[in-house]
This record gives C-alpha cells, structure tokens and sequence, in this order.
C-alpha cells in the first residue's frame, strides 16, 4: 500500500539523502512510502537451519538478500521508497494503489537501505558520500556476487565500520551496495575482506542464469 510519509519518516529520509549528497533530489521529488512484508530469507544469529541440535528451532525466517549481512530475529516489514514525477502522480498512485509506481530509491528499516536506482543517482549528482573505488579485476568479481578484500581498493571516502558504501570501478561507475568491515583508515588490509557486498548490479543478471 502507498501512502505519504510521517513527519518522522521525512526526517530520516532527509538526513540519508544528505548522507549521500543527494539532499535536492529528495527537496524537489515526490516521495511515497510503500510498506510490504520482506520478501527474502534472513535468519536469526541465534538459529542455524543446517544445525540440527539448534537450540531454539522456533525462531522465526524471513527472507531478504538485500539485507544478507543482517540478522534478524523477528518478523519484519519494509518500508519501499519511491520517488515520483510529480504531486498529482503522487495523489493518482495514492488513489488508484497500482501494484508498482515510480522508480524506488531503498528500503527503511532502522537505517535506510538504498537501491541501485539510488546508487546510480548518487554516483551522478553528489560530490561527497561514502565510496570505494577498486580495481578492475575485483568489480568484476563484486558483480558476480563476491565480496572487497583490502588489496583490491584503489582509494575510499573517510568512513568508519559498519558504514553503507557505493562500490564503484576505476571509472567511477557504480558496481553495488557494500557494508565495510573496517574503517577508511585501515581498509587496505592484505587478505582480508574489507567491505561486504550487500547488492550489486550482476544480481538481475545472475538471477536470469
């Protein structure tokens, strides 16, 4: 169902466009929220499906790949934002509640997860947000699914661990989504994973096969 955001919601989506230096893109656009169970699987830290004597067999799944370096414990929603055209697109998707409308810019849920349309703005219109730039044999291997390890990375933003990444190749054009594991000042580790691949543009491909 899509609906107009909260006040609350406006907030949070201002401070993660701004984030991303994308603050305008969010100033002049149209906003909608769209809320939808999760549609991919997550499982608990505290179950392991392949575990047999798991001790608690009854904690719930959900699914998500977006999120897969995520666990969670419970049953989720997700909040999709959408951006649109105009205010009267807005009031005509709000009214007719069409299965799908305008271009999706990520997912709410506690922070903001963006989507590759997000990415691809993000890598055209800001001058300052979170990045790595790595080598070419390594965007290769990111967009079959594949994680960064330190002696792939060109340069990077400052950033500290945990922090949502654009992944971008040595021509600053955008591969995914990464989570780094480490921050900017010691993520040239040797043999090392540094940054996680959270989404990348090879998935849609992938899927195909």
């Amino acid at each position: 169902m899509y609906r107009i955001p909260t006040k609350n919601e406006i907030t949070f989506l201002k401070r993660a466009f701004n984030i991303w230096g994308v603050f305008e893109v969010f100033e002049r656009s149209s906003i909608l929220i769209k809320e939808d169970s999760i549609d991919v699987v997550i499982y608990s830290n505290r179950y392991n499906p392949n575990n047999k004597s798991s001790k608690n067999k009854n904690c719930k799944i959900q699914v998500n790949s977006k999120f897969k370096d995520y666990n969670f414990d419970k049953t989720l929603s997700k909040k999709g934002v959408f951006l649109l055209n105009s205010d009267d697109h807005k009031i005509d998707v709000i009214k007719n509640q069409p299965y799908y409308a305008g271009l999706l810019m990520g997912y709410i849920h506690k922070k903001f997860f963006p989507s590759l349309s997000f990415l691809e703005i993000v890598a055209t219109k800001s001058i300052s947000f979170p990045y790595i730039i790595i080598k070419e044999q390594a965007a290769n291997l990111v967009l079959y699914g594949r994680d960064v390890f330190g002696y792939s990375i060109l340069s990077s933003s400052i950033f500290d661990e945990n922090t949502l990444v654009l992944i971008m190749n040595s021509d600053r054009k955008p591969l995914g989504l990464g989570k780094t594991r480490y921050p900017s000042s010691v993520i040239f580790k040797e043999n090392t994973v540094v940054v996680s691949n959270i989404s990348d543009y090879g998935y849609y491909l992938r899927e195909e096969n």
